[in-house]
């Protein structure tokens, strides 16, 4: 807020600045700034060439509209100053800024916690999420309006733009106001003290309490009236001091007319507290001035919240920029016989990522297993149609042939994933378990 004096008219403008959305460089002049965790990634890019910034409709009634909301109004964040609801400029408006970031797969894991999805940026597999900030927009970089009619319910005239030179608008004289107020309440302007020998009826009369005026000097000190404050009289000399003008303490007198003032305002307060407490005086100005009330008000959304979980088998898609599907993954799960953990399967996760590719991208993903005659594990692969089933059999002696498995994992319909297995598998064995023969 910047203050300005014209002649006997004082009165203040109220500066809004704001910065600009700088959509070619996103991650450096905005993301960064909401989501400071971002400065630490290095590898971060747009999977978004451009962001998207929405007006948002206002969502009161019309009568209420603030008269410089514009939908339009997106150029500039609101950086400092506050908007009012009746001022022209700066145009505004609530807004929503969108826009989808990537980091590379061999991206650290507590980064990859914060994009969930999978996707491809330049052929490049990547893991992306879409960040989400409400805020409010300008429409330029500065405005100012004066608001010197703020406070009699006045609206406010827009001022000048920056470099232009601020002429105060029509209002209530305030600097005026405020001058003839004080004047009135000066009863002391001046203080100073007084000496003299006492004589005759002087060494005994009452000096407290009286008023004092000085004959003979200036003229204006004929008519000071100025209270006295203080009487010092010296034994030797019989020299009186008396001291005269602005009082420097409370006295008596201040004191019970302070409590007296106090008890009627703690009653008035009282009444106006009170359920059916009357209606309040009628006046010709605003006693309670609606002031400028839009400040920024920021809410962020996405790449803070707690990841989604992950879990074996479970198998996702990736997308390119465009929605298109670029490839699929499984996360690997684990395998289990008669209780013992085999390892987890699909292997063959590099760059850093547990996650594995898989060559199907639609239809059915069968995980097909393998066993030696010594029921012990020989490989695992995914297919898109089910494997040869002959399961582990309960037999004193080697049947001479291997045992193999097939399970559905999932089915992929458009770009749509129907889970049919998640967390573990357990290889269940002929005899006991009386598994029947054919995929899973």
């Amino acid at each position: 807020m910047q203050g300005t004096r014209a002649g006997s008219l004082s009165y203040q403008r109220m500066k809004v600045t704001g910065t600009r959305i700088d959509q070619n460089d996103m991650i450096n002049s905005f993301w960064q700034h909401h989501f400071p965790w971002m400065k630490e990634v290095g590898a971060i890019a747009v999977y978004d060439k451009q962001p998207v910034i929405t007006g948002k409709p206002w969502d009161g009634t019309e009568e209420d509209k603030p008269r410089g909301y514009n939908t339009s109004a997106t150029g500039y964040a609101l950086e400092d100053g506050q908007i009012h609801t009746k001022s022209l400029r700066p145009q505004w408006c609530n807004a929503t800024v969108k826009q989808r970031l990537a980091i590379p797969e061999s991206a650290p894991a507590k980064w990859r916690e914060k994009f969930k999805n999978v996707g491809t940026l330049q052929g490049v597999p990547c893991f992306w999420e879409e960040f989400s900030v409400d805020l409010v927009t300008m429409d330029r970089p500065y405005a100012s309006y004066p608001i010197d009619g703020i406070y009699n319910g006045e609206q406010p005239s827009n001022g000048p733009e920056e470099g232009e030179s601020p002429q105060p608008s029509e209002g209530v004289p305030y600097g005026d106001i405020a001058k003839t107020v004080w004047e009135s309440m000066q009863e002391l302007p001046w203080d100073g003290s007084i000496s003299f020998v006492a004589l005759g009826e002087a060494q005994t009369r009452q000096y407290m309490g009286r008023r004092v005026s000085l004959l003979g000097g200036n003229p204006e000190w004929q008519n000071i009236n100025a209270m006295i404050q203080t009487v010092s009289r010296d034994l030797q000399t019989n020299v009186i001091t008396l001291s005269y003008g602005a009082l420097n303490y409370l006295s008596v007198d201040d004191w019970i007319r302070l409590r007296s003032i106090n008890a009627k305002s703690r009653e008035s307060s009282t009444l106006e507290n009170m359920q059916g407490a009357p209606e309040s005086t009628e006046y010709g100005f605003d006693p309670k001035p609606e002031s400028p009330t839009i400040s920024q008000h920021i809410t962020k959304s996405t790449g803070e919240s707690t990841p989604a979980p992950e879990y074996g088998f479970q198998v996702r898609l990736q997308k390119d920029t465009e929605g298109a599907i670029t490839g699929a993954q499984m996360k690997p799960g684990a395998l289990y016989l008669n209780g013992s953990l085999l390892g987890k399967y699909p292997q063959g996760g590099g760059s850093g990522s547990s996650w594995v590719t898989i060559p199907q991208t639609s239809g059915e993903v069968w995980l097909n297993v393998h066993f030696d005659q010594d029921a012990k594990l020989t490989g695992v692969d995914v297919s898109g149609i089910p494997g040869t089933v002959y399961p582990i059999m309960l037999a004193q002696e080697k049947p001479g042939v291997n045992f193999d498995y097939s399970f559905l994992i999932a089915d992929i319909e458009d770009d749509q994933v129907t889970q049919y297995a998640l967390g573990m598998i357990q290889i269940p064995v002929f005899g006991g378990t009386f598994y029947p023969y054919g995929p899973a």
